[in-house]
């Protein structure tokens, strides 16, 4: 998602030009949900911590399950006032008290529904291209026979990363593929992530 803030312009976070510095010390991996939540209970008690951000997926709990997961963590330190009404026109939710960090939440794809970081990335695909076309259709006879491996919960998964293996350089990670143009940055689904990074940290000032 950097990649992606990068390549609309967006200035790092202050403090966070270096690419590498970015990766090692801005970005945490929780490696799944409980993971994220762990990580978010350590920022809360770094007191040096100006601003937090937490993106996680919706999967088939849904953005609401997820939230009320990670209000439970923030009512032992904001006050009841300070977590009513956090939520924007996008659906993310930003959290804010005086001499606390700025909390911002993205729960992917877009905060309203259900399904993961894929499907945000499925919706910068142009819905004509005729190899995602070919893909869905692939992917959707597949699920119909006994050999297929993967879940109904992971269709998406397979989908995007079968429609990145049929690229002309097949495989690119994500972050890779977005600077290779195979994604749309310009689509209006970017827009709120986007206006998410911007409210949750303190931006460099443009050059």
């Amino acid at each position: 998602m950097a990649v992606l803030c990068k390549s609309r312009g967006l200035p790092p976070p202050l403090g966070y030009h270096s690419d590498l510095k970015f990766r090692d010390e801005f970005v945490k991996n929780g490696q799944g949900f409980d993971g994220a939540l762990r990580i978010l209970k350590e920022a809360l008690d770094q007191n040096e911590l100006k601003n937090i951000g937490i993106v996680l997926d919706a999967d088939d709990l849904g953005p609401s399950a997820r939230w009320h997961s990670i209000l439970d963590i923030l009512s032992f330190k904001f006050q009841p006032e300070s977590l009513i009404s956090t939520v924007s026109k996008h659906g993310y939710h930003i959290v804010k008290e005086e001499n606390m960090p700025v909390v911002g939440i993205w729960i992917m794809p877009n905060n309203l529904g259900n399904g993961y970081l894929e499907h945000f990335l499925s919706s910068l695909i142009d819905s004509n291209d005729a190899l995602w076309m070919h893909a869905q259709h692939t992917i959707t006879d597949l699920m119909g026979f006994p050999f297929n491996k993967f879940s109904a919960a992971k269709q998406q998964k397979a989908l995007l990363h079968t429609w990145l293996a049929w690229q002309k350089d097949p495989g690119k990670p994500f972050g890779q593929a977005i600077s290779a143009k195979y994604f749309d940055i310009m689509a209006g689904t970017v827009d709120p992530f986007l206006a998410w990074f911007e409210e949750t940290f303190e931006l460099s000032p443009k050059p």
